[in-house]
């Protein structure tokens, strides 16, 4: 473990979360149709005259997150192979 470690991971992790930000304004109006067809089906507010409610905003954010925490994982798993054959 090289004393870089905890700057690298702490660098790895504030990306993933300004990197979803982003992702997860065009997930969410991408996700529009599911939004209206939750509030028609279910009665829970989520779309507004004004666009999506603030819980679609972070639901989406929270899955934007997951998965690119994954996807980074998954990477860094692989590179970390490679470095060792």
């Amino acid at each position: 473990m090289s004393a870089f470690q905890p700057v690298k991971s702490a660098g790895k992790t504030l990306g993933v979360l300004l990197a979803s930000v982003p992702l997860a304004v065009v997930a969410t109006f991408m996700l529009g149709s599911v939004w209206k067809w939750l509030e028609a089906t279910h009665g829970i507010e989520s779309w507004g005259h004004s666009g999506p409610a603030e819980w679609c905003y972070a639901a989406s954010y929270v899955g934007c997150v997951l998965l690119l925490a994954a996807i980074a994982a998954v990477v860094g798993r692989s590179s970390k192979r490679g470095q060792d054959g």
